[in-house]
């Protein structure tokens, strides 16, 4: 069977703020001390995030319109990583997943709407009413280390982040758009 991740290059995604992606990354460096991770998918750059839509192509210019309404519409979030999941598909995701929240709601929402009578074709994982938000730190075929992984991340306490930015990546160069700070 083809894994379709491949497939889906361009994403749009949102950042936390530097505090919170390095206390993620503590928990990504962890499975990485225990050999857990497969550095084809978490790799050292990887930067932690929550995608909000998936696609096989993206135009750039209508991206970049769509992240400026967001960013002006949308202000900075508080985030609690309320649970640890797992997809459990050819690529088992281990993942934090937040409290769904209003403003992950909304924000997710919008996006689709603004791209509801576009040609791009979101992978279906991340359409309304399929979408589950999350953070993955580990992704591999081998279940037994995702249980390693989880057995490792349970013994962890589980973080609150702030969600400060939103990107599209799979260009050649990342557009990014900081939300407007909490009032």
């Amino acid at each position: 069977m083809k894994n379709p991740v491949s497939e889906y290059k361009y994403a749009i995604k949102l950042f936390f703020d530097e505090d919170s992606e390095n206390l993620v990354l503590t928990y990504i460096n962890a499975l990485r001390a225990q050999g857990l991770l497969n550095a084809n998918y978490i790799h050292e750059q990887y930067q932690p995030h929550i995608s909000l839509a998936v696609y096989p192509e993206l135009e750039q210019e209508y991206s970049e319109k769509v992240l400026q309404i967001l960013a002006a519409r949308f202000a900075q979030f508080r985030l609690h990583f309320s649970h640890i999941g797992i997809f459990n598909a050819e690529l088992k995701a281990l993942y934090l997943g937040p409290t769904f929240s209003a403003a992950l709601r909304d924000i997710h929402h919008v996006l689709h709407t603004l791209y509801r009578e576009r040609p791009e074709k979101c992978w279906h994982y991340y359409l309304p009413d399929n979408w589950v938000p999350h953070c993955g730190v580990m992704i591999d075929k081998d279940f037994n280390n995702i249980t390693k992984g989880l057995d490792l991340l349970i013994t962890k306490t589980l973080p609150q982040g702030r969600v400060t930015s939103i990107a599209a990546t799979g260009f050649a160069q990342q557009i990014s758009y900081i939300l407007k700070p909490k009032k």
